[in-house]
């Protein structure tokens, strides 16, 4: 398990372009303790998975102007089904990766 953020209090806004699932490290599951994130897919096309007590869910596909809130303290990861431009906010102080098994 890894942590990441700054420390800083505040929230970050965040944009960035993907062409692989590595630079959205679709490996890893993703989780911010202090808030919850907006995800929102700028261009592009990108699928967004949540992690529950049953099991994986099956992911929501997020297509260019569409954007999804993933819960505070939610387990979650992107794989991108295209090259995309994503903008993400949340507040990271406590955020945390964890490997995916």
């Amino acid at each position: 398990e890894r942590r990441f953020g700054s420390g800083e209090p505040g929230w970050h806004v965040m944009t960035f372009h993907a062409e692989t699932d590595a630079e959205v490290h679709a490996d890893y599951w993703e989780i911010h303790t202090e808030a919850d994130e907006l995800v929102v897919c700028l261009s592009g096309e990108l699928r967004l998975y949540l992690r529950t007590a049953v099991g994986d869910d099956p992911g929501v596909a997020l297509t260019t102007g569409h954007a999804m809130v993933v819960p505070r303290g939610t387990w979650h990861r992107i794989t991108l089904t295209r090259p995309s431009d994503i903008m993400s906010i949340t507040f990271p102080r406590g955020s945390r990766l964890e490997q995916r098994d």
